[in-house]
């Protein structure tokens, strides 16, 4: 046993919906089941809780038949909303990362009339703190340059250092590279916001919202008209959304279902 999920769900409707190809389906068929592994579940027992948590769900609510297509369309649409929350905070990341070297080099800019005076690095138990004029412009240089040679770490700098070498219109040049201070200027001056529960309710509305679109499509549990979504679809989004740890039940002084609809009013247009 492992965490990888064993599921026979509806090919033709997985092929309809863009999730598998025919030919994938073919495979599937000969294997006897789809074999899903998802980021956010990584041991047996994590597999097993949601396995038993969605078939009591789907019970509840009368899905039984659409168990395994509805599993599956629930753990590709989680995982594909978190991966991209997440491509969203190291965008995030990254770009600090970028901000806080371009007030570094900062130091080193050429006819600079204002050099600062002293570089603080404090941590939990000691700080250090260099006031030194040499020293400062020196460990300026030594960033400048270690862009500039190409000399440092791409897991922590990545591509960004070619728009720090390259020109006004973007190009990059050959050796020897040399930091366009303009686009420095840019990036130290830029105006960034952390991502927070405003980009994940974005994420989990995306999510929620393509399970909405296979229960009204494929199931009982659907709607009638073009707008609005029933109680009993806004209660099952809601216990999903807790399956897979985009919400947690006891958080909620209201009614549950309240926040899954003005969730996907919000958000979904």
């Amino acid at each position: 046993m492992s965490h990888v999920f064993h599921l026979q769900p509806n090919l033709e409707v997985l092929i309809k919906e863009g999730y598998i190809s025919k030919s994938q389906a073919k495979s599937i068929s000969a294997n006897g089941s789809l074999q899903v592994e998802v980021d956010a579940v990584w041991d047996e027992d994590q597999r097993k809780h949601i396995e038993q948590e969605f078939k009591t769900l789907a019970r509840r609510f009368k899905l039984t038949p659409y168990l395994d297509t509805l599993l599956f369309i629930c753990l590709v649409e989680s995982n594909k909303a978190d991966q991209q929350y997440q491509y969203k905070f190291q965008a995030y990341e990254q770009l600090k990362r970028d901000k806080e070297i371009a007030q570094f080099l900062l130091i080193n800019k050429p006819y600079n009339k204002h050099k600062p005076n002293n570089i603080k690095i404090t941590g939990v138990m000691d700080s250090a703190k260099v006031t030194d004029p040499l020293l400062i412009d020196w460990l300026g240089k030594l960033v400048k340059e270690a862009i500039e040679k190409q000399e440092f770490d791409l897991s922590v700098f990545g591509q960004s250092w070619l728009r720090f070498v390259a020109n006004d219109d973007g190009e990059v040049g050959t050796e020897p590279f040399s930091i366009n201070y303009t686009y420095v200027e840019q990036v130290a001056n830029t105006k960034m916001r952390k991502p927070g529960i405003r980009e994940r309710n974005r994420y989990l509305a995306l999510f929620l919202s393509n399970v909405l679109s296979y229960l009204n499509t494929y199931t009982p549990l659907s709607k009638l008209g073009d707008k609005g979504y029933t109680d009993d679809q806004v209660k099952f989004l809601f216990e999903v959304a807790c399956i897979f740890e985009w919400l947690n039940e006891l958080d909620f002084d209201s009614e549950p279902k309240d926040y899954v609809y003005t969730l996907l009013s919000n958000y979904i247009r």
